[in-house]
């Protein structure tokens, strides 16, 4: 797939005889425990116009055997180990739906999301990019509280017009498999590849995001890219480069609204430093978005930052001190 580059143009539907709807693309490695969950997540979809495609990105584990269980009902693609940006794309590369759906391997969907999405698609004159509202869950049994709603939903012109909202953006979004080709698919960094992806995505049109109902199962356990505060450090601070190198299209005219997304992703990455307690990432990232958080509407994480990173690390400091001394010999 060609070097990723911004994407400023419309794009067309791509309608052909025997397009699928739907190319559902995941990415695992190391994933055997979870996949048959995203998996069968896929297959309980109300809506059926759709493929599944499963990048398997060198894994060593039971994997292959786990595909096998599904292989009349799935493409495989192998290949060696190249991070998650390389085996979104060569998923990319197989499909051959109108909407690509990027579901990760520990995560799922809701038998009511490709029926949203469709039904999206069709009143909002095939946008170029789709995503709906995440819930988090830690055991399956938590979902089961979840149901389907009257679809609540919110059209703009394109993503960095929405720059103003409160969304909570994941990768479980539908987006024109034409446009990602444009685009060159997701960058290869190692974390942040989806909001690079939409900022390049940022002046395509329509953005269409479903407030209700919930449109994705996001899985959180220990060993996730969001709790490692160093890959969410080096990810924003990558974010932030390529704005300042001008790669994010809308020119000066949308730079205020580009640079609104940035500052909301300092400020979260550095509050998730603070509490996972990654004081000196957390430093770290302030100093490098402390003129963006000002540029942006943020001054007062001027200083609610800084104070909270010191009150978490007095606290922790505490923490330590009122543990009880252990017994000499003990385990």
């Amino acid at each position: 797939m060609a070097r990723p580059r911004m994407c400023a143009t419309g794009v067309g539907s791509g309608v052909g005889f025997g397009v699928p709807a739907f190319s559902i693309v995941i990415a695992s490695f190391d994933a055997a425990t979870w996949l048959p969950s995203a998996l069968d997540s896929v297959f309980a979809q109300n809506h059926q116009d759709y493929e599944v495609i499963v990048v398997d990105d060198g894994s060593t584990d039971d994997t292959q055997q786990v595909l096998a269980r599904y292989a009349t009902r799935i493409q495989v693609v192998t290949q060696l180990n190249g991070g998650v940006s390389a085996a979104r794309n060569a998923g990319v590369e197989r499909a051959t739906g109108r909407y690509v759906v990027f579901l990760d391997a520990d995560d799922r969907l809701f038998p009511w999301t490709l029926h949203h999405y469709a039904d999206a698609i069709t009143n909002h004159g095939a946008p170029t990019l789709l995503m709906g509202m995440p819930v988090l869950f830690q055991d399956e049994t938590e979902l089961d509280r979840i149901g389907n709603e009257i679809p609540q939903t919110d059209r703009w012109g394109d993503y960095l017009e929405a720059a103003h909202t409160d969304y909570r953006i994941t990768i479980a979004a539908a987006v024109s498999r034409e446009a990602l080709v444009v685009c060159g698919g997701f960058h290869p960094t190692a974390t942040a590849e989806d909001h690079d992806l939409f900022l390049r995505l940022g002046i395509a049109p329509v953005f269409v995001y479903l407030r209700a109902p919930a449109m994705y199962a996001y899985r959180q356990h220990r060993g996730g890219v969001s709790n490692d505060a160093q890959q969410a450090t080096t990810g924003v601070r990558f974010l932030m480069a390529e704005e300042r190198a001008g790669r994010y299209p809308g020119g000066r005219a949308r730079a205020p609204q580009r640079r609104r997304l940035l500052a909301r992703l300092v400020r979260h990455a550095t509050r998730r430093c603070v509490i996972e307690g990654a004081y000196r990432e957390a430093a770290d990232l302030y100093r490098h978005g402390f003129v963006l958080l000002g540029q942006t509407g943020y001054a007062r994480e001027y200083w609610r930052l800084p104070m909270g990173l010191v009150r978490h690390a007095l606290a922790a400091r505490r923490r330590v001190r009122e543990e009880p001394e252990r017994p000499r010999g003990s385990a």
